[in-house]
């Protein structure tokens, strides 16, 4: 009986071993691909700070009155004032009746 004891319990050790070797190389590898995802995380992360301080340069006011102001004659952009929006809602609902109505 103390044999088939000792036998079973060598057994189910050998058992637990290989268990334990499978469990670290699987959290070895799951530990390699979480520094691949953060290692691209951080890139995109930085490409997106890149393209924000590139939109922002883009995007200068002064830089943009210049593109107007060379572009005048095709765009012929012209600054917003009050006077371009109306403040009646209803003129909205005539516009869209009248198109319906076509």
């Amino acid at each position: 009986m103390r044999m088939i004891i000792l036998s079973v319990l060598s057994f189910l050790c050998i058992l637990s071993a290989i268990w334990a070797y499978q469990v670290n190389y699987q959290t070895r590898s799951v530990k390699k691909d979480i520094q691949v995802l953060n290692d691209k995380i951080v890139s995109i992360l930085n490409r997106i700070d890149l393209l924000e301080a590139e939109w922002a340069f883009l995007n200068r006011p002064k830089r943009l009155a210049k593109l107007v102001d060379d572009n005048f004659e095709t765009l012929r952009l012209v600054p917003i004032t009050k006077d371009h929006f109306q403040n009646s809602p209803t003129s909205y609902l005539t516009v869209v009746e009248s198109k319906d109505g076509e």
